[in-house]
């Protein structure tokens, strides 16, 4: 396992991915170590009313974080965690994925399991079938959550109390209800990212091509 891990600290450099260094374990719990992000989560900048943000920076946020999902994918790592939540601003609004070496200790038996509102970001097929491993499809379908979570500031599923939205996301393929709410460009990438069959999801190149246009 260490030398796995080792791997990783050398091997996944990006601009919009963030450092991992190691993995402490205080009494068998993992705790990732890993570069110093200054502004914190995306989750919390975009639910302060301290912050100002033009449409510029709403693409550059979707840019950064389709590029970070696009290096992952392109070194054979899927993330399957993604939510605002695990991406992180330096002082220069840059966006960098974190808590991408997770799926690794879940493979060995040292993940950490998901609170109710942190499933609400997670695939409906892997809701319906938690034993499965993550694929690329899952995480597209997370990234058009954090897409309309970046134009809309607010959560994909408002207020919803999070277990009635995984009920429905397992058995009526709920999706976030923006439509007009968000540019019609956003609203076009999220459909495709959110496909009910997975395989018929863009790939991580095709999403970052239409979130750079």
């Amino acid at each position: 396992m260490a030398k796995t891990l080792l791997q990783f600290k050398y091997r996944v450099i990006d601009a919009n991915v963030m450092r991992f260094y190691g993995v402490v374990f205080i009494r068998e719990v993992s705790h990732m170590v890993t570069e110093h992000s200054d502004k914190g989560t995306l989750t919390n900048v975009l639910h302060s009313c301290r912050y100002t943000i033009e449409s510029s920076l709403q693409w550059a946020m979707a840019c950064d974080i389709s590029s970070g999902m696009e290096y992952l994918h392109r070194s054979q790592i899927i993330h399957g965690r993604l939510s605002t939540d695990h991406c992180l601003l330096d002082n220069h609004w840059t966006i960098k994925l974190t808590n991408w070496e997770d799926h690794l200790l879940r493979q060995m038996g040292h993940g950490k399991d998901l609170r109710e509102e942190d499933q609400v970001w997670v695939a409906p097929e892997l809701l319906r079938k938690p034993a499965a491993q993550a694929s690329e499809p899952c995480d597209i379908y997370s990234f058009a959550l954090i897409l309309v979570a970046i134009f809309t500031r607010k959560n994909p599923f408002g207020e919803s109390d999070p277990k009635d939205v995984i009920h429905q996301l397992k058995v009526k393929d709920l999706r976030p209800k923006v439509k007009g709410l968000v540019p019609d460009r956003v609203w076009c990438i999220a459909k495709k990212c959110w496909h009910p069959k997975a395989e018929l999801r863009p790939d991580a190149s095709s999403v970052l091509s239409s979130v750079h246009k």
